[in-house]
């Protein structure tokens, strides 16, 4: 058997071991990931308490069962919660920003548009989203970043809209 190493040990210290484990390691790393591990042996340790004659490989399902849709249920959530406390910095904080086209850029060919952040105009290069020809003094929203290159897209007029 798997618990013979333990000898006589009662099944709701090992239990509790394990909660204790998982709690130390999401408390090293931060993900809430080995949380929801610490969940599901707590509930297993209060199980083996109230039903101590519930077989090892029962409460070990239990556990798995437990644990996977603790994770299941919340990781979304807690995810989408930790993400929204993220601050766009740098590169990131001009996606979504009005760009100003100084060359041409057309269809598969580089053109370069200004930005004006808080201190001062940089000019980037910047390649069209659509691929369509965007000419010079045309405003942009830039829509994502790649490498040294804006992808950018014609920003619609109120007659557009």
């Amino acid at each position: 058997m798997i618990l013979a190493a333990f000898g006589s040990v009662d099944l709701w210290i090992i239990w509790i071991i394990i909660c204790v484990i998982a709690i130390i390691i999401e408390s090293v790393s931060q993900e809430f990931l080995s949380i929801w591990f610490a969940a599901g042996a707590a509930v297993c340790t209060v199980i083996d308490v109230a039903f101590p004659s519930l077989p090892f490989y029962w409460q070990f399902a239990l556990f798995a069962l437990l644990s996977a849709g603790f994770l299941i249920a919340t990781r979304p959530l807690v995810k989408k919660m930790m993400d929204r406390n993220k601050i766009a910095t740098n590169v990131d904080a001009l996606i979504g920003s009005t760009a100003i086209v100084t060359k041409q850029i057309s269809n598969y060919q580089i053109g370069e548009v200004t930005v004006e952040p808080k201190f001062g105009a940089i000019i980037w290069l910047a390649i069209s989203n659509d691929n369509t020809t965007i000419e010079c003094g045309e405003e942009v929203i830039i829509t994502q970043i790649t490498g040294v290159k804006l992808i950018v897209q014609r920003k619609k007029t109120s007659k557009e809209e």
